[in-house]
This record gives C-alpha cells, structure tokens and sequence, in this order.
C-alpha cells in the first residue's frame, strides 16, 4: 500500500485546525500550523519532498 500524502493546513482559527484535522486524519498525513512561521517549519522539518509537486 502507498504512503499517504501530507497535507499541510495553515489556518489562524484552532477551531478550524481542529476540524480539519479530525476530518482527514484517516486518510492523509496532517500538518497543522496557526501561523506562516509555524508552518514554514513544519514543511522544512515534517514534509518530504516526494510528498508534494
């Protein structure tokens, strides 16, 4: 079975990090990020680069 993808989610309102996570949690990897510094260094660290174009 393939891996599944990572998915990186950039969104100021945790509610809604939170929704989308519990959502698509079963069938992608989900990186979560409130703010673009957090989320730079999600995909700099978490993020392979055979995971997205």
């Amino acid at each position: 079975m393939s891996q599944p993808y990572s998915i990186l989610y950039l969104d100021d309102e945790v509610d809604n990090l939170t929704a989308f996570k519990a959502v698509f949690r079963r069938f992608y990897n989900i990186h979560i990020a409130e703010n673009a510094d957090i989320a730079q260094e999600i995909f700099s660290t978490s993020i392979h680069r055979s995971d997205h174009l």
